[in-house]
């Protein structure tokens, strides 16, 4: 009968005699045939098989990609109960340990990723019982830990550990924590500041001068008699849209774009001279801003740009491939493995500890995404340092661990312009004016507005 095949392979598989059967080959299907006169039990047995490729040989293959486990088997037994199950889980699971295995940094990731952990005291003979349905999985949602301050009120409290994916709690949480931010022990709060003006909005973005460390940036320079204009990117700090997701960077950059030349309508602002000002990631937007406009601006302070991101942020290689394929599906899934960013950009203790009182920043694993776009957008920054026309000054700590120093030296080297200066400082780190000694922030303020001042 033309069924036997199916019914003679399976059977035997699915018998209490073939489940010593440590793999089930894939290759053992490849030639069989459903009919309409195939028996439903064979149908049944058959399509149990096929399921077991699909999470054996796409979704969780083993070395050899033509080998399934049985023990998955028993999560198939009733084909309708094995669709209430929550298999993504599984899945990343699965891509978690995988993760941990390739990058080879146990410690870090095995305790970031704790689904890793539950994988490995697991088998799947056990797992049954473990897996939740979709539905239970809707509450759970995947948070940063929780900061607790100590004064704050319970009221306070609920608000600051909300969620801020959204702009809403973001926005709650700046406006309730605000006081207690401008009242922290740092040497830019403690700026005069008498006469200083500042304003909140501007068309569709909003200025969050107030609400994290570019206030305290802003201020030092306005006391200088600087104006200065700031934006939250779309995902971050005020803005709309998710929080720390970045689609796509070069939208980012036309939205910069966009909200300064509304500021240059105003008659008071359209004649004096104008200066991108970017740090980090902000260098990298400042950099693509001016290829996108090369005669539009008076210069650019580059403040530890993000021309390519260090190679010890980086995941592993293969690692890396694996997450640009996982965000074309996932992209707004925070995976991507990541050290302390506290602990690598701010080198003063006490500075590194107040990085907590930025109640609205991103403190989360990078969406996937995210990442793939930032490694896009420095990659093609790298390509493109010949074509930097403008004044520049570029400022970066020797002992940079976040951005690549010797990046800041190329782009140094092969700018076009005439006009460029770049400063090195020694034993510095990522974050130059907010997580350095008081001296060095001083310092390198010092220059920023010297050479301001020359350039005006």
């Amino acid at each position: 009968m033309r069924f036997e095949p199916t019914t003679k392979i399976i059977a035997q598989l699915l018998s209490p005699n073939g489940v010593h059967l440590l793999l089930f080959k894939i290759n053992r299907l490849k030639d069989i045939q459903i009919t309409n006169w195939t028996p439903h039990v064979a149908v049944d047995q058959y399509a149990k098989g096929c399921a077991l490729i699909l999470l054996g040989s796409l979704m969780m293959p083993d070395s050899s990609g033509n080998g399934v486990s049985l023990l998955y088997m028993q999560l198939l037994q009733d084909v309708r109960a094995a669709g209430a199950y929550s298999w993504g889980s599984v899945v990343l699971s699965f891509l978690y340990r995988e993760l941990w295995v390739a990058s080879e940094a146990k410690k870090q990731i095995c305790m970031a990723l704790k689904s890793s952990e539950l994988y490995k005291r697991h088998p799947f003979n056990e797992l049954r019982a473990k897996i939740l349905p979709a539905k239970n999985l809707r509450s759970v949602k995947v948070m940063g830990n929780p900061v607790k301050f100590d004064g704050v009120s319970e009221e306070l409290q609920k608000i600051l550990d909300a969620d801020m994916d959204q702009v809403g709690p973001r926005r709650r949480a700046r406006d309730a924590f605000k006081d207690i931010q401008l009242s922290i022990d740092h040497i830019l709060f403690k700026m005069p500041c008498d006469g200083l003006k500042m304003t909140e909005g501007i068309g569709n973005f909003l200025q969050k001068l107030a609400s994290r460390k570019r206030f305290r940036i802003a201020r030092k320079l306005a006391s200088h008699g600087y104006g200065v204009f700031a934006m939250d990117y779309p995902g971050f700090g005020l803005s709309e849209g998710l929080h720390g997701y970045i689609p796509n960077f070069d939208d980012i950059v036309d939205d910069v774009i966009e909200h300064y030349s509304k500021v240059r309508e105003n008659p008071k602002l359209n004649t004096l001279p104008s200066f991108l000002f970017g740090q980090s990631m902000g260098g990298a937007v400042a950099l693509k801003v001016h290829l996108k406009q090369p005669e539009s601006w008076n210069g650019a302070v580059l403040v530890a740009p993000m021309c390519k991101i260090a190679d010890d942020m980086v995941p592993p290689w293969l690692v890396t491939q694996i997450l640009i394929g996982v965000a074309k599906l996932l992209p707004k899934h925070k995976l991507v493995p990541q050290k302390d960013l506290a602990e690598l950009a701010f080198k003063d203790v006490k500075k590194r500890e107040q990085t907590a009182y930025n109640v609205v920043a991103y403190k989360h694993k990078p969406r996937l995404g995210t990442a793939v776009e930032l490694l896009r957008t420095t990659k093609e920054i790298e390509q493109l340092l010949e074509k930097v026309s403008l004044p520049l000054l570029i400022l970066h700590g020797k002992d940079d661990k976040v951005t690549d120093p010797s990046v800041s030296k190329a782009l140094y080297e092969k700018a076009s312009s005439s006009d460029k200066k770049l400063n090195l400082y020694d034993n510095a780190y990522h974050s130059l004016l907010e997580g350095e000694p008081d001296e060095m922030i001083l310092l390198v303020f010092g220059d920023i507005i010297s050479w301001l001042d020359e350039h005006c």
